[in-house]
């Protein structure tokens, strides 16, 4: 099993957001090629989210909930809207894996 983990704060917007973004879809079509099929996404900042199980399918409807989830540019933000709950989001990862019964869990 393999948990991604992406940091969506506002303060990853931009070019950060991009490349992590970037980076995200690459590991994910490599494991795709690779024929990995245990994989979870995990977004944080102030609040986690689980975009991807194992159990879902990688498709057009993940890759948009993922795209729609990056944080945009506007032009008021709060200091909440830089929160970022690392912790919470590894801590969602790692009980993702505890949950799958194979061998070999990976936290990127």
């Amino acid at each position: 099993s393999i948990a991604l983990v992406l940091d969506i704060s506002l303060s990853m917007r931009g070019e950060l957001a991009y490349h992590a973004l970037q980076s995200c879809l690459v590991f994910l079509a490599t494991f795709q090629h690779m024929l990995f099929e245990n994989i979870s996404v995990v977004l944080f900042s102030e609040t986690v989210k689980v975009i991807k199980t194992p159990e879902q399918p990688l498709n057009e409807k993940f890759l948009s909930a993922l795209w729609n989830s990056i944080p945009n540019e506007r032009e008021y933000d709060t200091k909440e809207d830089y929160s970022s709950n690392d912790y919470g989001g590894i801590l969602c990862a790692t009980e993702l894996l505890s949950s799958q019964s194979s061998r070999g869990k990976k936290i990127f």
